[in-house]
């Protein structure tokens, strides 16, 4: 993981300490100066309504449709994490 801190020339601040970074699963982002943060990334509607559709659809009956709409979520997932990277 890479972090970027721009600051300009006049402010530059530096107190020769570092700082540990824990990534966790209670606390998403919990830095050693004890700050913890939250983030939550929403779901977008459009995989919500390809899921709805996909779960009236008769995929356990392996039909053409629900191939199809399971496709298009993992294409939307795809491009979901494709954007986050």
């Amino acid at each position: 993981m890479h972090v970027v801190a721009y600051l300009l020339k006049e402010e530059k601040v530096h107190n020769g300490r570092a700082i540990g970074i824990d990534l966790g699963i209670t606390n998403q982002v919990t830095f050693s100066n004890g700050i913890k943060v939250q983030y939550a990334i929403p779901m977008p509607e459009r995989i919500k309504k390809l899921y709805k559709a996909f779960s009236r659809s008769q995929y356990d009956k392996r039909s053409k449709r629900g191939t199809k709409l399971l496709q298009k979520i993992k294409g939307e997932f795809l491009h979901q994490n494709n954007q986050k990277t």
